[in-house]
């Protein structure tokens, strides 16, 4: 079973996080982006939520499933959206898709 400080799920983040820096420096010149847009994984009993640094408190943005690896979007905070454009595939392959082609969600 996947957990949140496993190897994959630390890469996952990390390209996720360098996928949205160029983009944010640009628009933010006054904010810190590791600080600002930070990502943080957060163990559930069924899914490990993926979260950003929004303001004071984070936004979830991605729950991967613990079982299976599927990366889901969310509907809202910790409730996956099972319909089919919100399926990014498992962690593995979309980790490579934001190494490749960066990310098409960082918020």
């Amino acid at each position: 079973m996947l957990n949140a400080n496993d190897q994959i799920v630390q890469e996952f983040l990390k390209a996720c996080h360098e996928a949205g820096r160029a983009e944010f420096e640009r628009s933010y010149q006054n904010l810190v982006y590791d600080r600002d847009k930070a990502k943080t994984a957060t163990e559930r009993s069924k899914y490990i939520a993926l979260d950003v640094a929004s303001g004071p408190g984070k936004s979830g943005f991605y729950l991967v499933d613990r079982e299976t690896h599927q990366v889901w979007g969310i509907k809202g905070y910790g409730v996956p959206n099972k319909i089919a454009k919100h399926y990014h595939g498992t962690i593995e392959q979309f980790t490579q898709k934001m190494l490749t082609r960066g990310s098409d969600r960082t918020r």
